[in-house]
């Protein structure tokens, strides 16, 4: 994998499958990552790019059998190595961001079990793989020890539980340009459509279900309390979140906005007690009129879920 530690990773299952995650040059051949029987190295991206204009060559590529189930990574780390190394050409970089989707096309045609790793700090456009590929590991920037991470959750000897701190939107056409810096249309507080990921999005290997011990109002804090069972076949963690959406005040207000959650590692077959404070002083919000802070009377409601849109009960209450 691309600038982790320079160091091999490999990984036995069933004495013949490998991982590996060393970031290398082998015989001139770029190595992302691959899961296989035998040493099979992926196609170079660089190649790939000349190769996308003659089909014929591509066809000549070396790419995984239908026989192996593969791992590619890719992301804006590799990209931005990539131009380090090539150049920072504007007309390369393009080819270079249209081979990596290109190329994960090719693969996926010889062999649909295919897993996509990105390693990237943001969000990208993926839309034809959350069509097409049959999982998307996100690794952001992991660090030395990602290639370990990425085989322990590729293998499944660790569930992940992370959640998106951010929103993937289907196109850019959703949202306000990048230098408008005006939160309306923007973000899972005031975005009004159906994004691809949401804020707070994250995938198990297990099953979670939540069921509602209701919402209690106390001088300071408003307490959220709720169960949550363990329904599937594995130990996890799930992620629980509480968002608040605000009475009317006759201002430009969120959708909703988040205000806590907790993380709990629940195994196969139990159920964890969760309560979720939210003191009643971060309720509060900035009048521009009145040029302070104010805390709206009114109606609140309070909505727990596995994600922003993921919402699994939500309660009423008045302040």
């Amino acid at each position: 994998m691309w600038g982790f530690d320079g160091i091999e990773h490999k990984k036995t299952v069933d004495g013949n499958t490998t991982f590996d995650g060393e970031a290398a040059m082998i015989d001139d051949t770029f190595m992302v990552g691959k899961i296989s029987v035998k040493n099979h190295p992926f196609v170079d991206h660089f190649k790939f790019v000349k190769a996308l204009e003659d089909e014929n060559t591509v066809a000549k590529q070396t790419i995984p059998s239908p026989g192996q189930f593969y791992a590619y990574f890719t992301g804006t780390q590799l990209l931005e190595d990539t131009l380090k190394i090539y150049g920072t050409e504007e007309a390369f970089a393009e080819d270079v961001i249209k081979a990596y989707g290109e190329f994960i096309k090719e693969l996926y045609k010889v062999n649909p079990n295919t897993v996509v790793v990105l390693v990237a700090g943001s969000s990208m456009a993926v839309n034809w793989m959350d069509e097409n590929v049959p999982a998307i590991l996100n690794a952001w920037y992991p660090g030395e020890q990602g290639g370990n991470a990425v085989a322990e959750v590729l293998f499944g000897d660790y569930n992940p539980g992370g959640r998106l701190p951010l929103t993937y939107y289907n196109s850019l056409d959703e949202i306000p340009a990048f230098d408008n810096y005006s939160v309306k249309g923007r973000t899972y507080q005031y975005f009004e459509g159906q994004p691809l990921y949401e804020f707070g999005y994250g995938l198990s290997y297990t099953k979670f279900r939540y069921k509602s011990k209701g919402v209690n109002v106390e001088q300071d804090t408003v307490k959220v309390s709720f169960e949550v069972s363990n329904t599937g076949k594995y130990d996890g963690d799930e992620v629980a979140q509480v968002y608040v959406k605000y009475p009317e005040t006759g201002t430009y207000m969120p959708l909703k906005q988040l205000h806590g959650f907790k993380r709990v590692h629940i195994k196969k077959g139990k159920t964890s007690k969760v309560t979720i404070g939210v003191p009643k002083k971060d309720l509060r919000y900035w009048d521009e009129q009145e040029r302070k802070f104010v805390t709206p009377k009114g109606e609140y409601t309070f909505m727990v879920g596995a994600s922003s849109e993921d919402i699994k009960f939500r309660e009423t209450v008045g302040l």
